[in-house]
């Protein structure tokens, strides 16, 4: 379903609501369970995130939003189409000064509180771009109070994977009482995997648990090469969290050449109320 500002897609097990309104970037407003809260208010955090070179990102940081491709992106129209139990839509986007359109769809099965995010970008624009980066998902947390998440992570390496630990999200992203300085911060918590053993340092999973209120979101990059994911605060104190595909920092960059499309690279995203909950074992 679409009206002028937001499309709402899903089924009795989840509930996606995006953004598409002109005055502000295509962005996840909710994604959540049966009977998940949305935020009144307007998402800040891009649906997509494009690392060009020659653009950057709007303020000088070293973690991956805010891109300046990424807030320019605007909404270029929508399809949403069923194969038996699977439900599938796609979000269309461009940025006219560059000419990059990015495809980003969205997959899930009927009762399932889970879904499969990729994006897919394609020049069409006339230049030749230097494509240093895309996610595969990027999205907002609303609601929810950076103080009261505890980050879920695994390491791995041979005869020594599992290690799983769970801390609270503050201890690796202080809070900076960033709505006196009106901006975000420039800090994150971020897990990279280069080269092609996905798991050989670290697991391609992760998850926030809600302390106070028993929600958790896990998601999994699911890549047989190098991939990141990281997560961080907003200056309203709400978090995001956007996995990504190769970047610059880790296995190089793309020369995206007219009609060319960069592959994608799937992340599976489990929602609040039908994942783990803060009473999951340790």
């Amino acid at each position: 379903m679409e009206s002028g500002t937001s499309l709402v897609w899903g089924h009795s097990a989840l509930k996606l609501v995006v953004d598409v309104s002109p005055d502000g970037p295509v962005a996840v407003r909710a994604l959540t369970g049966p009977g998940g809260r949305q935020d009144p208010l307007r998402a800040a955090q891009p649906l997509v995130e494009l690392l060009v070179a020659g653009e950057g990102r709007v303020r000088t940081s070293q973690r991956f939003s805010e891109t300046t491709v990424g807030r320019r992106l605007t909404y270029a129209g929508s399809e949403q189409t069923r194969d038996g139990a699977w439900r599938e839509l796609r979000v269309d986007l461009r940025d006219e000064r560059t000419g990059l359109a990015a495809q980003v769809y969205v997959r899930s099965a009927d009762g399932v509180g889970a879904c499969q995010v990729r994006t897919r970008v394609t020049n069409q624009g006339v230049a030749p771009v230097v494509l240093l980066g895309v996610t595969s998902f990027a999205a907002g947390l609303a609601g929810h109070r950076v103080d009261d998440l505890d980050l879920v992570r695994g390491d791995s390496e041979w005869l020594g994977e599992g290690r799983w630990t769970r801390q609270r999200l503050r201890d690796g992203v202080p809070d900076l009482s960033l709505p006196v300085h009106h901006q975000d911060g420039r800090g994150r918590v971020a897990v990279t995997s280069t080269g092609t053993w996905s798991t050989g340092a670290h697991l391609p999973t992760g998850g926030l648990v809600d302390r106070a209120g028993g929600a958790a979101w896990l998601w999994q990059v699911e890549h047989n090469g190098a991939w990141r994911w990281e997560v961080g605060s907003g200056s309203a104190a709400r978090t995001w969290r956007c996995s990504v595909r190769p970047t610059s920092t880790t296995s190089g960059s793309t020369a995206s050449n007219r009609g060319r499309a960069s592959p994608p690279y799937p992340c599976r995203w489990r929602c609040p109320a039908t994942g783990w909950t803060a009473r999951s074992r340790r």
